[in-house]
């Protein structure tokens, strides 16, 4: 999360190009014509991976190695669903 805090997005400017009805992105030089990433918005993501006949909650890569399946669930601060996802083989028991 502080890197995404400290993500600098540069301005960009639409501009025509050298075709008729052809639309060029132009992006700024100056370091300081930034905008910064919205923060109070983001979305909290949950991980449980099934290794064997056991649940771990937001494992490490070595867990993840050993996985039979995945499921992870994004919430935002309100208890919303925002994404979920499902990887591997099997079902949640």
């Amino acid at each position: 999360r502080a890197a995404l805090r400290n993500t600098k997005i540069p301005k960009i400017n639409l501009v025509p190009g050298e075709l008729d009805g052809e639309m060029e992105f132009e992006l700024s030089d100056d370091p300081l014509d930034c905008t910064r990433l919205e923060m109070h918005n983001i979305p909290i993501c949950v991980s449980l991976t099934k290794i064997g006949n056991y649940y771990v909650i937001d494992p490490s890569a070595e867990e993840e190695s050993c996985m039979s399946m995945q499921l992870t669930v994004a919430v935002d601060k309100d208890g919303n669903f925002c994404s979920m996802s499902k990887s591997g083989k099997g079902a949640i028991d």
